[in-house]
């Protein structure tokens, strides 16, 4: 929640430096979604909605920051992305796991 500020009918999604081990969706399985901990430097956030939309518009503007791997997503009823954006800094290539 620290992450999601709404304010002046906008949503800003924060970036902040929180090192730690933060659950992670790795994917599914028989027995439905599979967390798991992951060390992470920095935390964002995530929106959902709980409207169902067949059809509609999205729009974002936003600063895409440095050394970090910066998204806008959007998933349909059965885990199908839609990848608005999603951009890779040269120096992420080189960081190891």
């Amino acid at each position: 929640d620290s992450n999601v500020e709404v304010s002046n009918g906008t949503v800003k999604l924060k970036l902040l430096y929180q090192p730690g081990d933060y659950p992670t969706w790795s994917g599914f399985d028989n027995n439905g979604p599979i967390i798991t901990l992951k060390h992470f430097d920095y935390t964002s956030g995530t929106i959902f909605s709980k409207n169902k939309y067949l059809y509609g518009a999205f729009e974002i503007r936003c600063k895409i920051p440095k050394n970090c791997w910066p998204a806008f997503w959007l998933f349909g009823q059965c885990c199908e992305e839609i990848d608005a954006f999603e951009f890779l800094d040269d120096d992420e290539m080189s960081r190891p796991d």
